[in-house]
């Protein structure tokens, strides 16, 4: 869509002040980044640390623990946190604040997905235990039931730390969103450190570590949310307009989920037999594709709330197309870090990581594609199209499932990374050109309907 196209008069996109509004969020973006940045790299040297201190096949069984986290936290926070702040930050404006009803409203949900989580955890640690890491009682290194339940108590963490995330990320407060995020990064190095400096190689005392930081930061977090949150009136409709927009952002996430953690589980199903140790190299290249997928999670959260401020198609047209260039220069820096990704294995993870390079090649093309095609998405979302993102990353989640389960058993944990890295490759391309014809059509739509509005008052 040209500039020409949008509608003139009182009823015109002011293009000149988008613009300008452009430099500041690509101002936000930048100073998110380089504060998760530090943050990142606390978090990154934290999972060097522990792969050093437990080696490829206690590390395998630690990122596992850890994937499990990840995915109780991504089932039971992103979705309600997601659609919460794409309508808060419609009600909020700098004379006035409309939002406290859908906060309450999301709090009461949050306090139902603990209570499932709590029994789905009680259901699920057993059958975890003895398919995913091959229950042995007579091995004092191997994972108990305790542990498992443990990482269903992080997920859990994290996710309730995410409600008060969410207030921060709607009114835009930046600063403070991650501000906590850093400071929980921190405090889980200062932990590590201190376990790594007593000598342990215990997976269940690294595994307290990353729970315990969240739990932490989430508290303090929580003391900083307003009183007018939690003594709100809300409404059983207020909840349904939530859930009818989240139902579509839950399943979404619950494939995104799902998908991002695939290859973890398939490679550690007992049935396939892969090698403890592959599966710990190929951990650890995840563990450091965490920075870059860091650049995609900073995107969407500084742009989320931009996008969801802007109230017609045309707007977010324009929206995408500022956007292009910084989403390329974010890409650019990750491929820079290809052709060094060799010798950083070597160099500090050590020979006993060999290979993990390959795979970290393979896997954060994915991650790059993703970053090139999220404002796009993002303006989606925006739009309310929360149902076609979710029958994207649901086809995503299939074709990783199907493809994983015949390449695993026949190339291992090559084969993995490859339809790992493959499939979301293909996917972000596929979506990118699906919300941005469909963000396209609605903004075209937009102008005819203004046209029209003219044609009549003329």
């Amino acid at each position: 869509m040209t500039e020409d196209k949008y509608p003139a008069g009182d009823q015109a996109l002011d293009i000149a002040n988008l613009r300008r509004r452009h430099w500041a969020w690509l101002n936000a973006i930048v100073s998110v980044l380089g504060a998760r940045s530090l943050a990142a790299a606390a978090a990154f040297i934290g999972n060097v640390l522990v792969a050093r201190q437990l080696g490829d096949a206690l590390f395998s069984q630690f990122y596992l623990l850890f994937s499990i986290m990840t995915i109780v936290a991504g089932l039971t926070g992103p979705a309600i946190d997601t659609s919460l702040v794409r309508f808060a930050a419609k009600l909020i404006t700098p004379d006035r604040d409309d939002s406290p009803p859908y906060f309450k409203a999301v709090l009461g949900l949050k306090i139902i997905m603990l209570g499932l989580t709590v029994l789905v955890a009680l259901a699920l640690t057993r059958p975890i235990l003895r398919t995913l890491f091959a229950f042995n009682p007579d091995d004092p290194y191997h994972v108990r039931y305790y542990y498992v339940l443990l990482a269903f108590t992080g997920g859990a963490v994290v996710s309730m730390w995410g409600f008060a995330q969410s207030y921060f990320q709607a009114h835009q407060k930046f600063k403070t969103y991650v501000g906590y995020e850093f400071f929980s990064a921190l405090i889980r190095l200062l932990f590590i450190v201190l376990l790594v400096g007593a000598g342990t190689s215990r997976v269940l005392l690294f595994l307290i570590c990353y729970v315990a930081a969240p739990f932490i930061m989430g508290c303090i977090a929580w003391t900083r949310l307003p009183r007018k949150l939690f003594t709100a009136r809300t409404s059983p409709k207020v909840a349904s307009e939530i859930l009818q927009f989240g139902k579509w952002v839950l399943l979404a996430t619950l494939f995104t989920t799902l998908t991002q953690r695939m290859d973890i589980i398939l490679l550690n199903v007992d049935f396939f037999g892969e090698s403890k140790d592959a599966v710990g190299r190929y951990s650890a290249a995840l563990s450091i594709v965490l920075a870059g997928e860091l650049v995609l999670l900073t995107t969407y959260s500084v742009l989320l709330p931009k996008a969801s401020a802007l109230k017609h198609a045309w707007e977010l047209c324009a929206f995408i197309g500022q956007f292009k260039i910084p989403s390329l220069i974010l890409c650019l820096l990750l491929t820079l870090t290809i052709p060094f990704s060799g010798y950083f294995v070597h160099y500090v993870l050590g020979t006993t990581y060999y290979g993990t390079h390959v795979y970290y090649n393979i896997l954060i093309l994915g991650v790059i594609v993703s970053i090139a095609c999220a404002p796009t998405v993002t303006a989606l979302y925006s739009l309310g199209y929360s149902g076609m993102v979710a029958c994207l990353e649901g086809t995503r989640m299939v074709l990783t499932l199907i493809i994983g389960i015949y390449t695993v058993p026949r190339y291992g944990v090559w084969g993995m990374a490859l339809t790992a890295g493959g499939i979301r490759v293909f996917t972000s391309i596929i979506t990118y050109f699906i919300a941005h014809g469909t963000v396209r059509r609605a903004g075209l739509a937009e102008v005819y309907e203004a046209e029209a509005a003219r044609d009549d008052e003329e």
